[in-house]
């Protein structure tokens, strides 16, 4: 997971996630639940759809040598900001 002030180049563990594939979403442990609005955490386990890259002008990146972030879509309709590593492909 990158942390403040460090960056790393994330792999996912079963190649590239890929835009509408369905993933299950594993929101970390200890970050703030409360994100735009929009709770996280509630959303920890659910499947989500994957609708696109996100630009590193967008939210925290990709920067060089930064894990890709990924706009998502849960089940239910709630447009989410996740990173590669919070994707688990089954």
């Amino acid at each position: 997971m990158k942390k403040i002030g460090q960056s790393l180049t994330y792999r996912h563990p079963k190649g590239v996630v890929r835009v509408g594939r369905t993933y299950t979403f594993n929101y970390p442990k200890g970050f703030s639940s409360v994100i735009r609005g929009v709770n996280y955490k509630q959303h920890d386990g659910e499947r989500v759809i994957v609708i696109r890259k996100m630009r590193k002008e967008e939210a925290d990146g990709p920067g060089e040598g930064e894990e890709q972030m990924y706009k998502v879509l849960t089940l239910a309709g709630t447009v989410l900001d996740v990173f590669e590593s919070e994707l688990e492909d089954d």
